[in-house]
């Protein structure tokens, strides 16, 4: 088994133990594939990270940040002497983490060094991966409610989608993030407009879930006209 299989195996094994209510054994899990890969593998620090950043979610999606934050950190200073597509996205992961905690000010601070790493990483990143990082900025500004910067980062996660090529779940996210703007401006003719434009980007990207979602907000919208 190499070792990107055998990484695939540990979190697909983690995976069912928390899908099965196992959180304990799930960390345990977690804890001792990194100190055993480490080991086994001391000139892998992806693979290291990798786990890092597992280990990372698993405490950020049930508000241990502080352990979050030690498992995002450990991943990144691994990496940092790279810049590769790994160490921008534990980046990203570390700045959503600051974001979930009500820690506004890290969060746009380490969203930015993301978008730093991912445009001088080896290779081009995804147009649809440095939206999302824009996006989640926006996100930031929105719960600061500087509504302004916010709208700026949705379009500057806009124009990379167009310009970068077709990409319509990202672009609907985008579409229904100007939306939220919209709404918090209490400007609800242009937030309807917005969400049937998205509606009809993740009608095209075949998101069920997000078109229902999207109708869910039309629907609350119509009250509000």
């Amino acid at each position: 088994m190499n070792t990107q299989t055998n990484i695939n195996a540990i979190v697909a094994e983690v995976n069912a133990l928390v899908k099965a209510g196992e959180d304990a054994k799930a960390e345990e899990r977690l804890i001792a594939s990194i100190a055993e890969h480490t080991e086994a593998e001391p000139n892998d620090p992806v693979g290291q990270s990798v786990l890092l950043n597992e280990l990372g979610g698993f405490y950020r999606s049930r508000g241990a940040f502080e352990k979050g934050e030690k498992a995002y950190l450990k991943a990144a200073a691994l990496l940092k002497e790279s810049m590769t597509a790994n160490y921008a996205t534990t980046l990203n992961n570390l700045a959503g983490l600051y974001r979930l905690s009500g820690q506004y000010q890290k969060a746009a601070g380490t969203f930015d060094t993301a978008i730093s790493a991912y445009e001088n990483c080896e290779g081009d990143a995804a147009p649809d991966i440095l939206a999302s990082v824009y996006n989640n900025k926006g996100l930031v500004y929105l719960d600061m409610r500087k509504i302004a910067q916010a709208r700026a980062m949705f379009l500057e996660a806009k124009a990379r989608l167009i310009k970068g090529g077709d990409f319509p779940f990202a672009l609907g996210t985008t579409i229904s993030n100007l939306g939220f703007a919209a709404v918090i401006e209490e400007k609800f003719s242009e937030a309807a407009a917005l969400f049937r434009e998205a509606k009809a980007l993740f009608e095209r990207a075949g998101d069920r879930d997000m078109v229902q979602n999207c109708e869910e907000f039309l629907s609350k919208l119509e009250r509000c006209l």
